[in-house]
């Protein structure tokens, strides 16, 4: 089971540094961590991940969309995932054959009714 951190850093007095509390994660997602923050500094995710649907780094999390505006953290798993992924182009568009990854795609097209 993956483990997930979140700051909101852009508030006066909050240390940005969401390390400590990914480190502290480490046990529920041995297999990678990553933060990311967003570029206007008000957000910081961090992620450990128990690598399953996707094992590769094409599955590294925060994952982050390509402009770097938008970022997604994830646990679980979505089980029509495939059939997301062809509704959105599969392989041509996506380079993981990971969920998180068609859930952000989806994001990014609709929005939050996604």
């Amino acid at each position: 089971m993956c483990g997930i951190a979140g700051i909101l850093p852009g508030r006066s007095g909050v240390d940005p540094d969401v390390g400590p509390m990914v480190e502290r994660l480490r046990h529920r997602g041995p297999d990678d961590s990553g933060i990311w923050m967003s570029p206007d500094g008000k957000a910081c995710l961090g992620h450990t991940r128990l690598s399953v649907l996707d094992p590769t780094s094409a599955g590294h999390q925060p994952m982050v969309s390509g402009d770097g505006q938008t970022a997604l953290v994830y646990n679980g798993e979505t089980y029509n995932y495939p059939d997301l992924r062809r509704e959105l182009g599969g392989s041509g568009k996506l380079s993981s054959s990971c969920d998180t990854e068609a859930i952000l795609h989806l994001y990014l097209r609709d929005g939050i009714g996604a």
